[in-house]
This record gives structure tokens, C-alpha cells and sequence, in this order.
């Protein structure tokens, strides 16, 4: 079954329009219905990485391959896996 993709921001941000970065999160849910998909079993992951095991969970959950290029961590996308 596909996975569905929401963005969510942090419950304390009053207004997404000016939410930080900081509280964006990219929701991943087998959720079909009407309703919140963020009610059901989801995974969330920082759209924001802060460290290298956030970093590679979002690189993970878009299907992107984390490689180091010239002493930087690049993210590599159209990897077919």
C-alpha cells in the first residue's frame, strides 16, 4: 500500500504561515480517511534535520541516499532502490 506524505507543524505554533522551519514535520501515514492523518499510527520526521541520525531518517524516508562528498554530507536524490 502507497504511504501517504503530510506536512504538520508543531502544535505551539499559532500560525503556520509564520512557523519556523524548526517546527515543520513531514508526516508519513497509511491514513485514507477525511480526517487528521496524525490521529493514526504515523511516523514523524523533521523536515529540519538538527543531527546526523534525524538527517538520515529523512533521507531514508524520501528514498535519497546520504554520501559524503569533499568532507561534506551530501544528499544524493533519484536513487533507485
Amino acid at each position: 500500500m502507497a504511504k501517504n506524505y503530510y506536512v504538520a507543524f508543531d502544535d505551539s505554533s499559532n500560525d503556520p504561515t509564520y512557523a519556523s522551519l524548526e517546527s515543520a514535520y513531514l508526516v508519513v501515514s497509511d491514513y485514507r480517511g477525511n480526517g487528521n492523518p496524525c490521529v493514526e499510527k504515523c511516523d514523524w520526521v523533521s523536515v529540519a534535520p538538527n543531527n546526523h541520525d534525524e538527517l538520515r531518517r529523512y533521507a531514508d524516508t524520501m528514498g535519497w541516499e546520504l554520501q559524503e562528498q569533499n568532507g561534506r554530507l551530501v544528499l544524493v536524490t533519484n536513487i533507485t532502490k
